[in-house]
């Protein structure tokens, strides 16, 4: 991952590494991502509405999905990313050969995300199951 990041960096159109920080972080397919709009954005509620060949979801934002849009310019377009999604595989096809990465295509960035995200709900579900027969071994209940 730092390796591919390293070469985003030094792309010349600054929005794709932070298109595909996004795509990482979100777990949305290239195509969701760059038909989102702002006003399928919701910054309060950390949710973001996409539209996708499966329909439309809507998904929960993390921290840094939510630092990355607000700091994002508004474009008059209403896009989110505005970039021709032409340009965003050929910078993404060139880091990935500088980076050495093989056959790694966008796509794979889903299945990274994705992973990244059961892992995480696990490992809460672990902490949460801990502090459950930990208070039923000391006696606890929630209403202490």
């Amino acid at each position: 991952e730092s390796l591919l990041f390293a070469e985003l960096d030094k792309c010349r159109n600054w929005i794709v590494p932070v298109l595909v920080r996004f795509a990482l972080e979100t777990g949305a397919r290239r195509g969701e991502i760059l038909s989102l709009r702002w006003k399928d954005i919701d910054l309060t509620q950390c949710t973001a509405r996409l539209d996708g060949k499966t329909g439309a979801r809507v998904i929960p934002l993390s921290a840094l999905a939510v630092t990355l849009l607000q700091n994002l310019p508004r474009s008059l377009s209403g896009k989110v990313f505005s970039i021709p999604v032409r340009s965003l595989r050929q910078a993404f096809e060139r880091a990935v050969a500088r980076a050495r990465l093989g056959d790694f295509v966008f796509h794979d960035l889903r299945h990274c995300a994705l992973t990244r995200i059961a892992r995480h709900h696990q490992h809460h579900a672990f902490q949460q199951s801990r502090r459950t027969a930990t208070d039923t071994r000391l006696g606890g209940t929630d209403s202490d």
